[in-house]
């Protein structure tokens, strides 16, 4: 399997695998588009650790190699071949953030609803076992943070901000949800660990903040005091009733 540089606009099925500018391979996928074309080959289908890779690097430094296969089927033992050699990131065996063994799918495939719920059916209740939630904290552990956060040094416009307050403007927790979030928190208590890195965390926050001249406005505040006042209020209310 040899990375082609023919920039021919025949049709045909290929593997890729795109790198850091260091050379680090972080993604395999499969294609079947004109080669040569890069632009295709980044779109917004992927989670949310290639997007931060994307968006720390940008596309224009991302490179691309690609391997072509004479049929769909080999471009796809391909892609499984390329993941398994380089490792996932989730399961702590490389250095991929491909979250499959890859080999999946088919070009221009729709599945029906019957089989969306079907997959729907089929996946409720599934969950990790212990020794997979182990090998996913060791692969996060000093990932997607500080510098190495897609979004380390940067801040959204006010454009953006405008869009995400109003978005969140509207949505709405159920009755069942605010049950829910309830039962899951009730006993819960962080360990005194827990509550100094927090404290610690909070308070290198604002230290960076005050020395860019930053600080909270007096309706900020007023929003606080009303909300934590309400919060402890209802907290009261609770014990004595208890």
């Amino acid at each position: 399997m040899q990375p082609s540089k023919n920039k021919s606009k025949q049709k045909q099925f290929y593997t890729y695998l795109h790198c850091k500018p260091n050379g680090d391979p972080f993604y395999v996928g499969k294609g079947g588009a004109h080669r040569g074309n890069r632009y295709h080959l980044f779109n917004d289908g992927r989670n949310a650790h290639y997007k931060n890779i994307i968006s720390k690097y940008g596309t224009e430094n991302i490179e691309v190699l690609v391997f072509p296969a004479p049929s769909e089927e080999q471009a796809f033992a391909d892609e499984r071949t390329l993941i398994k050699f380089y490792g996932r990131q989730d399961l702590g065996t490389g250095c991929l953030v491909n979250m499959t063994d890859g080999g999946e799918g088919a070009s221009g495939s729709i599945k029906s609803k019957e089989t969306c719920a079907k997959l729907s059916a089929a996946n409720k209740d599934r969950k990790h076992t212990a020794q997979s939630r182990l090998n996913m904290s060791a692969a996060h552990i000093g990932k997607n943070c500080g510098s190495e956060h897609g979004m380390f040094g940067k801040h959204h416009s006010p454009e953006t901000c405008a869009k995400i307050k109003a978005k969140r403007a509207l949505q709405i927790i159920t009755p069942e949800t605010c049950a829910k979030l309830s039962v899951a928190g009730k006993g819960r208590v962080s360990s005194e660990e827990t509550k100094h890195k927090i404290a610690v965390s909070v308070a290198e926050s604002w230290k960076i903040r005050h020395a860019n001249g930053e600080s909270r406005s007096t309706e900020s505040r007023e929003r606080s005091s009303i909300s934590l006042k309400k919060s402890w209020a209802k907290r009261k209310g609770v014990g004595s009733a208890v």
